[in-house]
């Protein structure tokens, strides 16, 4: 690979200025933030599921009088546990891909795929968030009673 700069990259080697230093610095800072966060949650969310699925344990095989909101509550539980790991395992790199087909790629090749599935996952988030705002402000989600009834 010679010295010289790709034609695509001379845009991103002259946005090395410092206005652009300061806003990769404060993104980055975001970044951070945001990955400490999620981080955080998601180990307290693992905690308060393994005390729910043990108190639903216990109340059922040793009491005989099982807890019906302890399934429920850690099914739901689990889903922002699923939420929160993602993002965890895509700031870290680690999320799950075909590893073995990306890996055996030349560099070039590999960033053009790892860009392309970076694009794909943006558009399915965006594609969900419509849907989801819509289940939210559903009429039958204010119908459920507290016993978890419609």
């Amino acid at each position: 690979m010679s010295g010289k700069i790709p034609e695509l990259a001379e845009p991103l080697v002259a946005a090395e200025g410092p206005a652009w230093r300061g806003l990769r610095y404060l993104a980055g800072n975001i970044d951070h933030a945001i990955g400490a966060v999620c981080e955080a949650a998601g180990a307290a969310l693992v905690l308060v599921e393994i005390c729910i699925l043990f108190a639903g344990v216990v109340s059922r095989y040793v009491f005989n009088k099982p807890l019906m909101w302890t399934d429920e509550l850690a099914n739901f539980l689990f889903l922002w546990l699923a939420m929160l790991g993602t993002v965890a395992a895509l700031r870290r790199g680690e999320h799950v891909r075909l590893a073995t087909l990306v890996n055996s790629l030349r560099p070039d090749w590999r960033r053009c795929v790892e860009t392309v599935g970076a694009l794909v996952l943006i558009v399915f988030v965006l594609e969900i968030l419509l849907p989801a705002a819509q289940y939210l402000a559903s009429p039958e989600i204010d119908r459920i009673d507290h016993a978890g009834n419609l």
